[in-house]
């Protein structure tokens, strides 16, 4: 009895399925991963990005599966050449890695003045878990993609007393106005 071509073609897959499992069952866990990069905002390095690394993770609970992230790594900021390398620590070979990143590379009328506004988005990394070394390259941070909503708070320290008048001459007109 002669095997039909479907059954070669899946007695093939099966043992292709089978190496590549086993090499996907030699990763070692937890292991250490690199991801660097530059950021970009208008064409300019983008200084002082806030970013770490997260991996997302699924888990059941009350038997319904979820879908997390924990913080796979320490914050770091890019350093005035736009560049950053955040180092972290993979837990789980098939968890997808991204890169969480709060900028204030923003359109200027979402700007407000005397307030400090940034928007905070998540970049993927590439997902191969037999790579611990990632180079993003250039990221363009005013690009639509890495835009996220805005939000805009005041600053915790004390204003410069130039940004304070005007803050206080806009609050007073605002008032005239409504009265």
């Amino acid at each position: 009895m002669h095997p039909t071509a479907a059954a070669v073609l899946l007695g093939l897959l099966g043992i292709m399925l089978l190496f590549d499992l086993g090499s996907l069952l030699q990763i070692k866990t937890p292991v250490d991963v690199t991801v660097q990069g530059k950021f970009l905002c208008q064409g300019s390095p983008a200084y002082a990005v806030l970013l770490n690394l997260v991996e997302e993770v699924e888990y059941v609970l009350d038997r319904t599966g979820h879908v997390g992230s924990f913080r796979a790594s320490r914050y770091n900021l890019s350093d005035r050449q736009g560049i950053y390398l955040v180092q972290g620590t993979r837990y789980n070979p098939f968890g997808r890695l991204f890169l969480n990143v709060s900028h204030h590379c923003i359109p200027y009328e979402m700007r407000e003045y005397g307030r400090n506004c940034l928007t905070n988005v998540s970049i993927k990394v590439h997902n191969d878990p037999t790579i611990t070394q990632f180079d993003n390259g250039v990221i363009e941070l005013d690009n639509i993609e890495y835009q996220g909503r805005y939000e805009c708070i005041d600053w915790r320290f004390k204003k410069p007393s130039a940004v304070q008048d005007v803050l206080n001459k806009k609050k007073r007109k605002k008032q005239q106005q409504i009265i």
